[in-house]
């Protein structure tokens, strides 16, 4: 199913239009898939929002709930700050694919 947002920017000035695709992800044994890269188990990772929670619990405050068989993007069996630089070239700059450890 695709989404599409209409998202302000700069003050109301600008409008961006998103187009929100879903990714493939890992099957659980509920049913539920899980989306690599969805480090706060929100739904709709990766994204922004994912980023700063996985920041936020590296740096910030490690209490701050990770899932952390999502949040090992790249697939070294840890989660470092090698994930979010994935995350962040995932993201924004069309990078490799997510390598979630299944």
């Amino acid at each position: 199913m695709l989404r599409r947002f209409l998202v302000p920017a700069v003050a109301g000035l600008l409008f961006v239009s998103l187009t929100v695709i879903p990714l493939p992800g890992l099957a659980t044994e509920e049913g539920t898939t899980l989306l690599c890269g969805d480090v706060n188990d929100d739904g709709w990772g990766p994204d922004m929002a994912d980023i700063v929670t996985l920041i936020s619990h590296l740096f910030r405050d490690p209490t701050i709930s990770v899932n952390y068989d999502l949040a090992d993007v790249d697939g070294d069996g840890g989660v470092n700050i090698g994930d979010i630089i994935v995350l962040v070239q995932y993201v924004y700059e069309n990078g490799p694919p997510l390598n979630c450890i299944e």
